[in-house]
């Protein structure tokens, strides 16, 4: 068996830290400009590197036979359990006074909306299901060109209105590229251009581009929420799509500048990210419940852009939290009981 790589699970264990904070982040980004850069910068280039990687780690028969069986449980999981822990923590913070007979009577009628989520893809658990996708899609990959072709599609993808939050197609199609790079790269040609990347000439520019880059485009009126998060059509943002598959395809090139300084930089040694990497399932998957109770402590606690170091703090400890052994031990029980209903049995597999 290949030995793990620490470096790529420093490389998973920093991005899934930047979702995390990305998500607790939230909440504060329109507070302050500074707050708001800091998040506008994570959202560049965290999810095209973490499909990126996605991709290069998912080029064994393993990885590609067992898509289904290891990404579809935790999806329905994370999907279905969001949207009704979301909307009854919300209703139970609104309505404190009511009796817990009540609350949980009418916390039932959130079951129905989480149903209909596992459909709309509308929460975090978005990118299991595009991953899976994804791995499915791959092994059909047959030449280089069909990497340009997907690159086509996720830029014109914007100007179908039709097409956004549902099933994840959109950014499912949008950050596909990003994937079948990582996939198609082999694996000395990875390690050849990270070592390269480690030299300051190539990465100093390209941070320096990066920065500047995205200075130009904001005041360009390119990089917006809905852009960055890869499911809004243009039309809906104010572009044409000309101008829409432009200001994306910008956003891909500083992405593409961002992932260079980002593997230039991550330590190649263990270090407390190589847990975080290595158990980054369980601390994407169990950080999403943590979404809505941040939400209400940002309200009941009213302490304004205080709130943002706060939430950097709490990301650190739920990524430590979520990289024990008991995370672990909790979402493969998960994926047992769901894999029993949804195959007829269930396997312990390691993701």
């Amino acid at each position: 068996m290949e030995k793990r790589s620490d470096y790529l699970d420093n490389i998973k264990g920093l991005l899934v830290f930047l979702v995390v904070a990305a998500h607790f982040l939230a909440e504060t980004a329109g507070l302050s400009p500074v707050v708001n850069t800091v998040y506008i910068i994570i959202y560049t280039f965290h999810i095209p590197l973490f499909a990126f990687v996605s991709g290069y780690l998912s080029r064994s028969d393993r990885a590609r036979k067992t898509a289904v069986r290891s990404f579809l449980a935790l999806y329905l999981f994370a999907a279905a359990g969001y949207s009704l822990f979301s909307n009854f923590t919300h209703y139970a913070y609104a309505n404190s006074n009511v009796p817990l007979g009540t609350l949980l009577r009418d916390g039932f009628e959130f079951s129905k909306s989480a149903v209909f989520s596992v459909f709309r893809a509308t929460g975090p658990s978005w990118f299991l299901l595009s991953l899976m996708t994804w791995r499915l899609i791959a092994p059909r990959v047959k030449s280089r060109r069909t990497l340009l072709f997907a690159l086509i599609a996720a830029l014109l993808v914007g100007g179908v209105g039709e097409i956004g939050y549902a099933m994840s197609l959109s950014r499912t199609v949008v950050f596909i590229p990003f994937f079948l790079a990582g996939y198609m790269l082999e694996r000395e040609t990875f390690e050849k251009w990270t070592a390269f990347a480690r030299r300051p000439l190539i990465w100093i520019p390209s941070a320096a581009l990066f920065l500047s880059g995205l200075y130009a485009l904001d005041k360009l009126g390119g990089v917006s929420y809905g852009m960055l998060y890869g499911y809004t059509p243009y039309a809906d943002m104010g572009y044409t799509i000309p101008l829409g598959a432009a200001a994306r395809l910008g956003l891909f090139l500083l992405a593409a500048l961002a992932s260079v300084c980002v593997l230039a930089l991550t330590p190649r040694r263990r270090t407390f990210l190589t847990r975080w990497g290595r158990r980054s399932m369980g601390v994407y998957v169990l950080h999403i419940f943590l979404i809505p109770l941040m939400a209400i402590a940002k309200s009941a606690l009213d302490i304004g852009l205080w709130f943002a170091p706060l939430s950097l703090v709490i990301a650190i400890a739920a990524c430590t939290a979520f990289s024990m052994r008991w995370a672990e031990a909790a979402l493969d029980w998960v994926r047992e009981i769901l894999g029993f209903i949804l195959f007829g049995k269930a396997k312990r597999r390691r993701l």
